[in-house]
């Protein structure tokens, strides 16, 4: 198949309609919501200088000719040529040359700096982005509440993924996920979010999810195992029964506070959304590690069409300074009754 094109059922078709029709990790279109900040959901968050920190998308074209890349934000498009970049040489340092215009050439990676609050810091060391970003303010809700969505789209086929805050180590509590592509979006999900603080629960963060609305007027309904607390524009979500809200297209609704774990909410939405969830500060205790050290995370969640039933879990490299074996923790969420493990 020529360069913009590929190969489906036998047929050479275009490239974005023959991954769409895999339905995998390659895609035309990603939507993303800002994950909240360390300190989200406690009272008084809204002060706190760890809220912004440095959001990024990473755009991975494996394609045989060049990406060329749009944003928008809350449904309202961005010239995204002045932020974004091609990373080179070493961390944490390395230089960033601007984006070719013809877009993200084939083999490399650029990445895209969506936001960061220009105050962000964690004790005095900051936490912003090395190049301004998109949206120069914070993006994600404090607590339960509404928000915007990114959205990149491509004339080719791309990989993408989120990081938060950007910088690893030195971005402060970095989590990272794979973006699922539109083409592979559905409308029904169920959440599964980090598991709490097993040691000690005063430690523990604040569990949240995320809905973005892809198309325009989306209705959506969660019906969760606990409640779900309220937010400025955003109804609580009692436990066990069904809330229903709308969204418009690149907006998002978020739930999280003190105590609430959306694990096990079943989510329907009239049109196809991109559902995420996460800890606001996870605290990974095992059997050898007392402190266990903290992290935030965030995982987009593939909707119930994209699981299966075999998995394999990949572990982690030690954090042990003897380098030995080290306990990894899985929680795993039944989908169907009668499910057998």
């Amino acid at each position: 198949c020529p360069a913009d094109q590929g190969c489906f059922d036998g047929q050479c078709i275009a490239a974005c309609e023959a991954v769409a029709e895999h339905e995998g990790n390659l895609g035309c279109a990603f939507s993303a919501a800002t994950p909240p900040g360390t300190g989200a959901g406690w009272p008084g968050a809204e002060g706190q200088s760890l809220l912004g920190p440095c959001y990024a998308a990473f755009v991975a074209n494996t394609w045989s000719r060049p990406a060329k890349l749009s944003l928008s934000y809350g449904g309202q498009p961005i010239d995204l040529s002045a932020y974004a970049r091609i990373p080179s040489g070493p961390p944490p340092h390395p230089s960033y040359e601007p984006l070719p215009p013809e877009g993200v050439p084939p083999g490399e990676v650029a990445v895209v700096f969506l936001r960061h609050d220009p105050q962000a810091n964690n004790a005095g060391i900051p936490l912003t982005c090395p190049v301004t970003p998109a949206i120069t303010h914070t993006t994600a809700p404090a607590g339960s509440g509404r928000g915007s969505g990114f959205r990149i789209t491509s004339d080719t086929p791309i990989s993408a993924y989120a990081l938060h805050s950007y910088g690893g180590a030195w971005g402060f509590l970095p989590s990272a996920t794979l973006l699922i592509p539109e083409s592979t979006l559905s409308t029904d999900y169920v959440v599964v979010a980090p598991h709490g603080d097993y040691v000690n629960p005063v430690l523990a963060g604040q569990r949240w999810v995320n809905i973005v609305g892809v198309g325009a007027s989306t209705s959506v309904t969660i019906t969760p195992r606990t409640q779900l607390p309220a937010g400025p524009g955003l109804p609580a979500a009692p436990a066990s029964q069904p809330t229903t809200v709308q969204l418009a297209a690149g907006e998002t609704v978020q739930w999280l506070g003190l105590g609430s774990d959306p694990t096990g909410a079943v989510i329907e939405a009239s049109q196809a959304v991109a559902v995420f969830a996460g800890n606001t500060y996870l605290r990974v205790v095992g059997a050898e590690s007392v402190d266990g050290g903290h992290d935030a995370s965030h995982q987009q969640i593939p909707p119930v069409a994209a699981l299966g039933h075999e998995y394999v879990g990949g572990g982690v490299v030690t954090r042990l300074a003897n380098l030995t074996h080290e306990t990894v923790f899985y929680r795993l969420m039944g989908v169907a009754d009668g499910t057998l493990l």
